[in-house]
């Protein structure tokens, strides 16, 4: 008992000795029940000995400023995968050593929590893990001057992505996308895009870049891609046309996706993607369900901050 009771303290602490501070880093837009869910986990927190402050976001790009000068020793992401895109790029604008990062889930996908095990865990439950220190190092990709922790892609789910209104995301959820996915079905674009891993050169009508195994939810787009691996799975889908798209988005359904004729998947951790039409050129790159950019890409793993997640809390409980 005593042994433990030393244990708590010392997660109390920050390497300057002071409590233990914690930012959250609130969308305000994210989902339903998010009022409450925060006041659960300012209580929660509160009921541990952990102070914290509320940051609440007024638009597009202001949760990496928050996280980049947030005062605190954990920076916590309330919101969606976008929010904690913002978040991640913040920290990373950081020196070494970074504050930890968290994911208070409140999305409409949700695909990182979902990664990391968290996706049904309360308020209360990451407040626990906050409190016994339960992080691990990641990794995370880079394209260009843009980090990214689950995915980046070029080619149909950018298009997906850059044609979804924020308003009717807010309202939909991820109807939304399904319904985009159905229009740019019926568009069937067919631009093509040029793939350098190392010396190795490829063609492929859509890529995405994985460092996680997830995509759109709980589907496996890459069962071997994990987050806190030092590399990136590149998925090259080699076939265009609308009938090769639906059937990509069943294997994706189905759990077959990596096994399907026409998909490729490598290992890398770097990477040149560039479009082979000078309409290319504008070609959206996406990464965490959101457009960051425009062709040509360069994507690079890069080492991350420890990220709050329950696989650490086990370990630290053997």
């Amino acid at each position: 008992m005593a042994r433990e009771a030393r244990n708590r303290a010392t997660h109390h602490r920050s390497s300057s000795g002071q409590s233990r501070r914690v930012a959250i880093v609130l969308n305000p837009t994210a989902g339903r029940g998010a009022r409450d869910s925060i006041a659960s986990f300012q209580s929660a927190l509160a009921g541990r000995g952990l102070a914290c402050c509320l940051l609440a976001t007024h638009g597009a790009g202001h949760a990496v400023e928050l996280a980049r000068s947030a005062a605190a020793d954990v920076v916590v992401a309330a919101g969606g995968d976008g929010t904690l895109n913002e978040v991640l790029n913040g920290l990373m604008q950081r020196p070494e050593p970074r504050p930890i990062l968290a994911l208070l889930p409140l999305g409409s996908a949700n695909v990182v929590a979902h990664e990391i095990g968290l996706a049904k865990a309360g308020p209360e439950e990451l407040a626990r893990l906050i409190d016994h220190g339960a992080a691990e190092p990641i990794y995370v990709g880079q394209v260009n001057d843009r980090y990214f922790i689950q995915m980046a892609g070029v080619g149909f789910d950018a298009h997906v992505v850059q044609g979804v209104a924020a308003g009717l995301k807010r309202v939909f959820g991820r109807l939304a996308y399904v319904w985009r996915a159905l229009v740019e079905i019926v568009i069937g674009r067919r631009n093509t895009y040029r793939v350098l891993v190392g010396a190795a050169e490829h063609r492929a009508a859509s890529v995405i870049v994985a460092n996680g195994r997830y995509y759109a939810g709980r589907f496996a787009g890459a069962p071997q891609a994990r987050i806190n691996h030092p590399d990136l799975k590149v998925c090259l889908f080699e076939r265009a046309g609308r009938l090769n798209t639906i059937r990509y988005a069943l294997g994706l359904l189905m759990g077959r996706l990596h096994r399907m004729p026409g998909v490729r998947i490598l290992s890398a951790t770097s990477l040149r993607i560039e479009a082979l039409s000078a309409a290319g050129r504008a070609e959206p790159i996406q990464a965490d369900g959101d457009v960051v950019g425009h062709l040509p890409a360069s994507i690079l793993a890069h080492a991350g901050p420890r990220l709050i997640m329950p696989s650490a809390d086990r370990e630290t409980t053997r």
